[in-house]
């Protein structure tokens, strides 16, 4: 009588080990979110990187579970500032997704949406704008205006408009995108009051300077009521936050000549944004022509030393730079 295992056997077995990697690839997936939503990257890394490597070897690399856990790692290295790497990995997501479930599904609409933003994050505007736009006209067909994954591709669309210069293509959908948030979200929610900003520097390049400074004013007004004292968290986000808005402030109040006025909003302001962030980046150069503008305009050859030293601060704000 042969000891090996019959038919049976090795298909109950196989179904086991099936049952087995499922229960502890969803464990690790689980723990590797949690730490990715807590910041805790180094600790997520393994679990991520972990739960795709296996999945992909024992499902296939097109299995649904498969493609959630590759989005999760070009996620995580989006995150960790390693957009090089991110990148190939959103790329063969789409593309795998596009096969899968078609062009129209939310699982492919939501990584389409993520390698935009990528593009954007590293200043591809005109690789992020296509691909924008048809996540935004996929949603406006399926989903309908009033949703918010909708509002959300609008907000970005605009954003890249805005970022390429093309202020007035930019400013009607950020005028909607604001209508929409108030009526989805209500005017005091972060996400309106980010549309507020959005609106306040798309006026201070339009030279709208009262209109600029009106919406910078609105946001930093809500901003301070809304978060209020408190808890140390809301503490600390509503230090955040309302330093946002008075940097805006302060570059409509510079559009202005106001410079006496302005500079402490931007001196003090601008290095609280959050560090290593293209928009930070993009606003330690606006302190750097602000001085420039100042001194040209006074002829104070110590102003435009103090854009130089903003303009060497502008490397350590770099999206992926190293801290300094």
């Amino acid at each position: 009588m042969s000891s090996s295992p019959s038919l049976a056997g090795r298909a109950a077995l196989a179904v086991g080990l099936m049952i087995g990697f499922y229960v502890l690839a969803l464990a690790m997936n689980q723990l590797g979110q949690l730490y990715f939503q807590m910041n805790r990257l180094a600790d997520a890394e393994p679990l991520v990187h972990g739960t795709f490597d296996t999945g992909r070897r024992t499902l296939g690399p097109e299995h649904a579970d498969v493609l959630a856990y590759e989005m999760n790692l070009a996620n995580l290295y989006r995150k960790q500032g390693r957009f090089k790497e991110a990148e190939p990995v959103y790329e063969r997501n789409l593309a795998a997704k596009r096969r899968v479930y078609g062009p129209d599904s939310p699982e492919t609409l939501t990584t389409a949406a993520n390698l935009a933003n990528h593009y954007q994050e590293t200043g591809r505007y005109e690789k992020a704008e296509p691909l924008h736009r048809e996540v935004l006209e996929t949603s406006l067909r399926l989903r309908g205006e009033k949703d918010l994954a909708t509002v959300a591709a609008m907000n970005n669309l605009a954003n890249d408009l805005a970022l390429m210069g093309r202020f007035e293509d930019a400013e009607p959908l950020m005028r909607r995108t604001l209508e929409l948030k108030v009526e989805l979200y209500g005017p005091d929610h972060p996400s309106t009051l980010n549309s507020v900003n959005n609106l306040g520097e798309l006026n201070d390049q339009l030279g709208r300077d009262e209109e600029a400074e009106a919406y910078h004013r609105r946001a930093l007004t809500t901003r301070t009521r809304v978060l209020g004292p408190g808890h140390p968290r809301t503490l600390q986000s509503r230090r955040c936050l309302a330093a946002d808005a008075r940097v805006h402030l302060g570059m409509a109040l510079a559009a202005q000549r106001r410079w006496a006025e302005a500079e402490p909003l931007l001196v003090e302001n601008v290095p609280k944004m959050p560090p290593r962030e293209a928009r930070t980046r993009r606003a330690v150069l606006s302190v750097a022509d602000f001085y420039e503008r100042w001194g040209r305009a006074q002829g104070d050859p110590g102003r435009a030393a103090k854009a130089t030293e903003w303009r060497r601060r502008a490397e350590a704000a770099e999206p992926g730079a190293p801290p300094r």
